[in-house]
């Protein structure tokens, strides 16, 4: 059951950012189906690589990808202290090594931005089609 709440509260995020974006583009007020189509295409894109990116980048975080940059900047605030020999960590190797115990799971957030992307692309061939469509019909009038 706990696994399921992540990909629902996942989904949600997701879902609450899309409908944002379709308010700041207007797309309630249109009704031209290419218009609506292209909006839905794009903000379910948006939220899709937003949420796709977040999970790659706890994914590189968990690997130990921004380990050595973090360290330095516990130092760096750690050499503005009076007492530097009170430190947490001593050496880059017990920084590492506690950063490895504290592994976040990423699968839920990566898994339902490509969710989003795939119904990006569903919407975009929609776009596509509405686009032709209105092109032939254009075609017919002159």
């Amino acid at each position: 059951m706990k696994t399921i709440w992540k990909y629902l509260i996942t989904f949600a995020v997701g879902a609450v950012f899309t409908v944002i974006m379709l308010v700041i583009f207007g797309t309630f007020g249109k009704t031209a189906p290419a218009a609506v189509f292209q909006d839905l295409a794009d903000s379910f894109f948006v939220s899709g690589f937003v949420l796709f990116g977040a999970g790659m980048l706890v994914f590189l975080t968990n690997g130990g990808a921004f380990d050595a940059l973090a360290f330095g900047f516990v130092k760096l605030i750690d050499s503005f202290r009076k007492n530097v020999r009170n430190t947490k960590y001593q050496t880059y190797y017990d920084y590492a090594n506690e950063k490895k115990s504290e592994q976040r799971s990423f699968l839920h957030i990566v898994l339902v931005g490509i969710g989003f992307i795939a119904v990006a692309v569903v919407f975009y061939f929609l776009y596509q089609n509405a686009l032709q469509q209105l092109q032939q019909a254009t075609a017919l009038l002159w």
